[in-house]
């Protein structure tokens, strides 16, 4: 599937900025323009400069700030106070007095205001919940405490020594790997080198779509409009990606086994129709919930770009679900599986997806190879001979070629929507049973995707007309309320229900 890795520090940059075997970084989205790049330029030598002040939020060519608001900083720790302690001083002083801690600031609106937030934001967050040493100091001043009665002298130093330290929470950015069923990338690296180049090709042409279908889901913003927030339409994403065909090596001198994946990273800002720099995709939240979307369509449109341009036919892991290669061995995709079988076996019997990603970072001790991509084909081929495989016949019959099983695209891929609704919803399905009764939108045009072995065209409105279809199908879905966020894409929910039939929503 899609993961989605959040960029924080400047090494996580440095690590999406770390090129594959053929060194090429491809500027990408259609809000490049805006600051002065072309979506499909390839990274020069300056251009790594204009990445990391993207990623800073900062004109790639001037390093001038791009958000006019900074509501996304913050008072840094060192520069803040738990805010309990002179809430309990305030309570007593009015206490005293006989009054309600408000009255203490009487003709003092601003202070109270900030006095009845914080007394809100205590009886949430507890002894937590802290504020800036200066607004801190302001509204002990304005009901005639001094802080050293509440604090100690070396924490009110250390605040006032840092008072305009500053974080931004605001997360810079995000890698989206994009990855294959293990059969695509052991095709492609045993290729001839032409025709290799050429799936290389379509597999870039479907992250194109795949990016597109992004920025219609993920491409906007939020803003504030007469006390509510509202999405606002965006000039489009912006940011890179990078090309991998090998697996991190084992550290046995070979090249690592072929793992054909494109690294997609995304800034998190984006210039919306009102001129203002914003997050996008309601700060990163919708990323996360389309992810699988994402996966599933890339996915596809690999799957139908292949059966037109070399002929694939597809055949269902029992296993894993992945529509791999027909014709492509088992045999040779175990066989160059190492550093998967490896995470699997340190990580033990049971072991979660989360517990084997992070068992796989055993592989950074691990640089990639410095090998050429001769290097590496040569290798790949070797070591499937040495496993007994015919190299050539293997490749000609899971690729015959353009023309060749019903590969013209002129046959029915796509079922009809009675029989997609029961691959997608029927008994027995994964999608039935890892949704516990009910699914979002999201969740079920993944499933639609996932569910074709030959995808559909290059248009996102295809995918959700399928999904259309399959909700229209009698006896799997009924419509449930809307629950949370009415800002994001894709939210409808529907309970898998037997016997009543249900419209699109």
């Amino acid at each position: 599937m899609a993961w989605v890795n959040e960029i924080n520090t400047d090494r996580d940059v440095d690590r999406w900025l770390a090129p594959g075997t053929d060194g090429a970084l491809v500027w990408i989205g259609t809000g490049l323009p805006a600051v002065g790049l072309e979506p499909g330029a390839l990274f020069s030598e300056e251009h790594e400069t204009a990445a990391r002040r993207l990623m800073k939020g900062c004109h790639p060519q001037t390093g001038a700030p791009l958000f006019a608001s900074r509501a996304s900083v913050r008072a840094h720790r060192k520069a803040t106070l738990a805010v309990a302690p002179l809430l309990r001083a305030i309570e007593e002083k009015a206490a005293a007095a006989g009054v309600e801690p408000g009255a203490l600031l009487e003709g003092k609106p601003k202070q109270q205001k900030t006095l009845a937030g914080q007394q809100r934001l205590v009886i949430k967050e507890g002894e937590t919940q802290r504020l800036n040493i200066v607004t801190v100091h302001k509204l002990a001043r304005a009901v005639g405490i001094d802080l050293p009665d509440v604090y100690g002298r070396a924490e009110l130093e250390t605040a006032w020594r840092h008072k305009d330290l500053r974080v931004d929470s605001r997360v810079p950015g995000w890698c989206v790997v994009l990855d294959l069923p293990k059969s695509d990338s052991v095709l492609a690296g045993l290729l001839p080198e032409r025709a290799e180049s050429e799936y290389r090709l379509l597999v870039q042409e479907a992250r194109a779509d795949t990016l597109n279908a992004a920025e219609q889901l993920i491409g906007y913003a939020v803003r504030s409009q007469d006390g509510d927030l509202a999405r606002i339409a965006t000039q489009g994403l912006l940011g890179w990606s990078s090309e991998h065909r090998a697996a991190r090596p084992m550290g046995d001198a070979q090249p690592g086994d072929p793992h054909l994946r494109l690294h997609v990273v995304l800034a998190n800002l984006a210039l919306c129709e009102d001129g203002t720099w914003r997050s996008i995709a309601n700060s990163g939240m919708d990323l996360y919930r389309h992810a699988s979307v994402l996966d599933a369509f890339f996915k596809a449109r690999v799957r139908l770009l292949a059966l037109q341009r070399f002929g694939v036919r597809r055949v269902r892991s029992q296993t894993t679900g992945a529509w791999e290669v027909e014709g492509i061995s088992r045999l040779l995709c175990t066989t160059f599986s190492r550093r998967a079988q490896q995470v699997n076996e340190d990580a033990g019997a049971g072991a979660s997806v989360e517990d084997k990603r992070r068992v796989s970072a055993w592989a950074l001790r691990f640089t990639h190879a410095v090998a050429s991509a001769d290097t590496m084909r040569e290798s790949w081929r070797q070591r499937a001979e040495a496993a007994g495989i015919d190299v050539d016949a293997m490749v000609a019959g899971a690729a015959p070629g353009p023309g060749s099983n019903d590969s013209s695209g002129t046959g029915p891929r796509i079922p009809p929507p009675d029989q997609l609704a029961a691959l997608v919803l029927g008994p027995g399905t994964g999608l039935t049973g890892a949704t516990k009764g009910e699914l979002t939108r999201a969740e079920l045009m993944a499933a639609v995707a996932n569910a074709l072995p030959y995808g559909f065209g290059t248009d996102l409105g295809e995918l959700q007309r399928l999904a259309d279809d399959v909700l229209r199908a009698d006896g799997y879905t009924v419509a449930l309320p809307h629950r949370g966020s009415t800002l994001m894409s894709s939210t409808a929910r529907y309970g898998l229900h037997h016997g009543e039939s249900v419209g699109p929503s």
